[in-house]
């Protein structure tokens, strides 16, 4: 996982600018579909500070303040004392400068049991910040789009390890929250291969693989719950 702490201050903000080359990505504790996160970047002189990213509608936003004490007081104005996540800024975009990522749905299953039923590759606009379906990205098949994007042995090795990791994401999760049904888990590959995990979701949407015409999987998004449900019923004492 990227190095994920608590955004606090301007000072800590400043701080962690300076110790990861001058660029942060910001999100809120508890978001959806993109909206409000951030990307910032000091220009070369170090001085400027350019803002990039989606605001409350989810519409694009960009900004160059003149001084980073001018961009810091429109963050915190921004993040109005809503709990926001600080992070590394990472590549995770195709060569053509489009943001992506891999989202895999994890279900349980008739027999209680956690299942990976479909993955698909999440490609946003180009030269903006997420890929969500929300904020008009598209979906595509997971292991053609990555072969594409890095050759086919760097695309397999990726994807075996996103599939190790989905199936013991899951367990970790219940030992800490408590029983949960299904997840979705969205990974970030960068342009080394490296996978990262970047976030798990507890209400996942299903439209990327009606989207991208995998009817199996479409399916069984829809049926897996009904079928746990059924499984909980009948497992009563």
């Amino acid at each position: 996982m990227p190095e994920t702490v608590p955004y606090e201050t301007p000072s800590q903000l400043a701080d962690w600018l300076a110790r990861h080359g001058g660029e942060a990505f910001l999100k809120p504790y508890n978001g959806t579909h993109g909206k409000r996160t951030l990307h910032l970047r000091t220009t070369s002189n170090r001085e400027h500070l350019e803002i990039t990213g989606r605001d409350g509608r989810n519409d694009l936003l960009r900004h160059t303040f003149s001084s980073k004490k001018e961009g810091f007081e429109w963050i915190d104005k921004f993040t109005k004392d809503r709990p926001f996540l600080l992070q590394p800024y990472l590549e995770l975009s195709t060569s053509q400068g489009e943001p992506y990522d891999i989202r895999v749905l994890m279900q349980k299953n008739d027999k209680g049991e956690w299942e990976l039923t479909g993955m698909a590759a999440r490609v946003g606009p180009k030269h903006t910040l997420t890929s969500n379906l929300h904020g008009g990205g598209t979906a595509h098949r997971a292991q053609p789009f990555l072969s594409r994007e890095l050759g086919t042995v760097a695309a397999e090795e990726a994807l075996s390890l996103i599939r190790k990791l989905s199936m013991v994401i899951p367990g970790s999760l219940e030992s800490h929250f408590g029983r949960l049904a299904e997840l979705g888990i969205d990974f970030g590959v960068d342009r080394r291969g490296s996978v990262w995990v970047l976030e798990v979701n507890s209400k996942p949407g299903r439209s990327s693989f009606f989207r991208i015409g995998d009817r199996q999987s479409a399916r069984k998004s829809i049926e897996n719950p009904i079928l746990y449900a059924r499984h909980l019923l009948l497992s009563k004492p």
